[in-house]
């Protein structure tokens, strides 16, 4: 893992939301702001920015972070978050809440103490979910801080040396799900760039993305235009908790278009055919003149990657396209798509249910990313690579689903945690989230609590 791990090296430069905003809208945007926001706390910080208003974080003790001797690593250090007892007794009294589901009892609880973080996670979700985005940005805002304040001395995210945490720990959760919020909040922001070096951390702090990250990783590397670096770790193969990002759907496709991006940079155009509809053929496809593929110089590394895509998650480019609303009749490359073979041929339906944790990053991609798709130069892309591969796929059957996709799927222990809180619109936790006896899963008791809970 260490040499993936690099790849996720972060630059804490691109860790501030607002120099992105200001890259992107001007300086004037934020002086105010930043004026004022900066009168007090004069500790520099990484993570956030502190804000005038916040009580001062050194009037709330009691979480620290230790080197974790029982997990030695030569890819880098292991690091803990630690409990005081006065924090133990707080935790205790928010596991109560959960049990109440009144959101006004986790109020209760910060009214005493400002900085208990999983009390701010929770009304964080409340207010994503009433549309009080400013609240909430504020609320994780403020767990980063507690969190960049109990860091080791040694711990550094951005070092040569590699830092991780165990998210099996249960004290460690909060910082996970602190930082995978602050991410969704970002991208509402059109902070894509910062969103992104958030997502690098995630991924480094856990080497095996218990949250898959990956799901989304892709996504933020094309709306930061990071096209090179989403490339490179396609071309890199890097592996992630023993899976190649390559193999993953939504980098095959996001590879695909991250390329044709780059090719459009550098002047190599797509193909210029006229995208025109049909409205009459007795045959899927007529080949009314040579096709533009036939000349080896107008065939790019992005028509090759979205090939290859197409031919290895037929049935989700189809529910992606479908999602975009793009029809694929017209003329391209010279051949004409007289019906729309992504709902008349059989080699892009799903023959069978996709396993569960194939389902579910394909939904994650689809929701996220299917807008990305819908530009005029896209889809003449698309119409061309799939003219071209059509009357092969035509007699060919839909590919396997790897019996990876099957074994993972049945690892049923991390499944409830896998993508929950991805989706950026504003939807209730799904249910799946929810333990029988602990609540959420990622603020479930150590087992050392349940039993003696148990025994009480």
């Amino acid at each position: 893992m260490a040499g993936e791990n690099r790849v996720f090296r972060i630059d804490i430069r691109m860790l501030d939301p607002d120099a992105e905003v200001r890259r992107l809208f001007g300086a004037k945007v934020l002086e105010k702001k930043v004026a004022k926001n900066q009168k007090q706390h004069p500790k520099k910080t990484i993570l956030v920015k502190t804000k005038e208003q916040w009580p001062p974080v050194s009037s709330f003790p009691g979480i620290s972070m230790n080197i974790c001797s029982s997990q030695p690593s030569s890819d880098g250090t292991y690091y803990e978050i630690t409990w005081s007892s006065t924090y133990e007794q707080i935790q205790r009294e928010f596991y109560v809440c959960v049990e109440t589901a009144d959101p006004y009892s986790f109020q209760d609880i910060l009214a005493y103490h400002p900085y208990h973080v999983d009390s701010l996670l929770q009304l964080c979700q409340l207010c994503i979910q009433t549309g009080d985005l400013n609240t909430a940005g504020d609320m994780i805002e403020r767990c980063l801080y507690v969190f960049e304040n109990a860091w080791h001395q040694r711990f550094n995210p951005s070092g040569p040396i590699s830092c991780f945490l165990d998210f099996d720990k249960p004290e460690n959760r909060s910082f996970f799900l602190a930082i995978l919020k602050h991410i969704q909040l970002l991208g509402r922001r059109g902070c894509q760039r910062t969103s992104l070096e958030f997502a690098k951390l995630l991924i480094g702090l856990d080497p095996k993305d218990p949250l898959w990250v990956r799901a989304i990783f892709d996504y933020h590397c094309l709306r930061g235009k990071e096209n090179a670096y989403l490339v490179r770790l396609y071309e890199q193969n890097v592996v992630v908790a023993d899976l190649p990002l390559s193999s993953l759907p939504n980098f095959c496709f996001s590879v695909a278009l991250a390329q044709f991006s780059i090719e459009q940079s550098q002047g190599k155009k797509p193909p210029s055919d006229s995208i025109t509809s049909t409205s009459t053929s007795t045959s899927t496809t007529t080949t009314t003149s040579s096709s533009s593929s036939s000349n080896p110089s107008s065939f790019t590394k992005s028509d090759e990657l979205l090939q290859k895509a197409i031919q290895q998650y037929p049935s989700i480019f189809a529910r992606m396209m479908n999602k975009a609303g793009v029809a694929m009749k017209g003329v391209s490359g010279g051949i004409v798509l007289a019906a729309d073979p992504l709902t008349t041929m059989p080699y892009f339906k799903d023959s069978h249910e996709l396993p569960v944790l194939l389902e579910r990053l394909a939904c994650v991609f689809i929701e996220k990313n299917h807008t990305l798709w819908k530009s005029p130069e896209v889809i003449q892309w698309i119409k061309s690579n799939l003219a071209e591969i059509i009357p092969k796929l035509s007699t060919e059957q839909p590919p396997k689903i790897s019996e990876t996709w099957v074994q993972l799927s049945q690892n049923t222990e991390n499944l409830p945690l896998i993508l929950s809180p991805m989706a950026d619109n504003a939807a209730p936790l799904p249910p799946e989230l929810f333990q029988r006896d602990h609540g959420p899963a990622h603020i479930r008791l150590p087992v050392e609590q349940q039993q003696q809970q148990q025994q009480q």
